[in-house]
């Protein structure tokens, strides 16, 4: 791609993404201005951005905005309504305003979605000592989903990918300030977070960052993110985050592996990345990678910061072992309560231990089956955005925090359910096609 080409891609500035500046600056010094400045933006997104996908761009605004550092910036904390409010009221519009996917394969996943999910609510009915509040959750990750799924495809001009990979460029361009800001190390004083909330969200972020550009320089040849290929993994090493780097890592090779196009490209990353592991081994740095793994601790407490979310799961796998304790909520020893909580949580440290307590044996099972099919059927080439999400939530688990920055994770399934470049330009042909009556609408 030539250099016009480069900057059109990365860095050309549309009103859009002026507007999107500004209400991201307004949200910073209060919680009224950044609730104000997430509705403006939402109303500017459903009138002038509708046709362009503008409520699924609200709703990436919102999981973008959420983890922010304290001490830079207000957060939605104490107004969990507000936002619950947004969030639900704009997939219903979505929802509402958007036609059915005509993909077979979207169908099918959505269908499988809406299965389990009414599975997962009849089953807390019995087993969950929260019932209600485990319903609230299942309908709020699954109904949220669906309806970033609906949307992007019914948008599928929109680069998603490219859409998102801008706002984490900019948070990782941007975060080096926090050193000036004296809050490069707010939380905990050892890990970098950058302008994030935590070092181990600066992990998170800086991996989806990573593996979205990497994704597409394959797709646009636009050398220029290299540049933010080395930010994601230098903040990323430098936060301390296990999760984070180790998904980086995965990604890469899933991307090189299964992903990138053959020939001497090819061949070469290979060849350097060997050569950085036999590096690290000869030249004495293996003893810091192992300290960077147990994070100064010994080698038998390698899951310490994980030792009490684990127990508390194994509470409740334990308890209802083949279908589940309830959905996101803890146990309850006092018996059943039919309260509503927004407060009402247990932090799961690793997807399939949250899996096991919350759904059991089956429900853990039939979660994977539409992601299973998806597999099967998805273009190849999104293979690192597939295993993006599944890969983090092994050690940072935001896979069903809808209210947090999960709506990421859903762009990138439903990236995924999109056809093919080939298929797409074939699928758009036969529509064009239908409509002047020269073939049926294909389905």
């Amino acid at each position: 791609m030539t250099h016009s080409g480069w900057r059109q891609g990365i860095v050309t500035i549309t009103y859009e993404k002026l507007v999107i500046a500004l209400m991201l600056l307004l949200s910073l010094p209060n919680t009224f201005m950044l609730i104000a400045s997430s509705i403006l933006l939402a109303l500017y997104m459903l009138v002038w951005q509708r046709k362009r996908g503008g409520a699924v761009k609200a709703l990436i605004f919102i999981a973008m905005r959420t983890p922010l550092s304290t001490g830079f910036a207000a957060t939605y904390e104490n107004y969990a309504i507000v936002k619950w409010a947004l969030l639900l009221g704009l997939s219903l519009y979505i929802v509402l305003t958007n036609p059915w996917p005509r993909q077979r394969l979207a169908r099918r996943f959505l269908l499988l979605i809406a299965g389990l999910s009414l599975y997962i609510i009849f089953i807390g009915l019995f087993n969950s000592g929260y019932p209600v509040t485990s319903a609230f959750k299942v309908f709020s990750w699954a109904f949220v989903l669906s309806a970033v799924i609906v949307g992007v495809l019914a948008c599928d001009r929109v680069d998603w990918t490219a859409h998102m990979c801008w706002y984490l460029n900019l948070i990782l361009l941007l975060s080096p300030l926090s050193w000036a800001l004296g809050i490069a190390y707010l939380r905990n004083g050892r890990g970098y977070q950058g302008l994030l909330n935590h070092p181990n969200m600066m992990g998170v972020i800086a991996s989806i960052c990573f593996t979205l550009n990497l994704y597409l320089m394959q797709e646009r040849r636009e050398s220029g993110r290299t540049v933010f290929l080395l930010l994601a993994a230098v903040q990323g090493v430098l936060s301390l985050s296990r999760t984070g780097v180790i998904s980086m890592v995965l990604s890469f090779i899933a991307f090189t592996l299964f992903v990138m196009k053959r020939g001497w490209k090819k061949t070469l990353t290979i060849l350097l990345s060997f050569m950085g592991i036999a590096a690290l081994i000869i030249f004495g740095f293996g003893d810091s990678v192992i300290d960077f793994i147990y994070k100064g601790r010994s080698v038998g407490e390698l899951f310490y910061s994980r030792e009490g979310q684990i127990a508390r799961y194994m509470e409740k796998f334990h308890a209802h072992p083949l279908f589940g304790s309830g959905f996101m909520v803890p146990q309850n020893s006092a018996g059943k309560s039919f309260v509503l909580s927004f407060e009402l949580s247990i932090e799961p440290g690793n997807l399939i231990i949250a899996l096991l307590g919350d759904l059991g044996i089956v429900g853990t099972i039939l979660f994977f089956v539409p992601y299973i099919v998806l597999l099967r059927h998805m273009d190849k080439r999104k293979l690192s955005l597939f295993l993006l999400p599944f890969i983090v939530s092994m050690g940072e688990m935001i896979f069903f925090s809808t209210n947090n920055t999960a709506i990421l994770y859903y762009v990138l399934y439903a990236v995924c359910l999109l056809p093919g470049k080939k298929r797409r330009t074939a699928h758009q042909g036969l529509i064009r096609s239908a409509r002047l009556g020269r073939y049926p609408t294909p389905r």
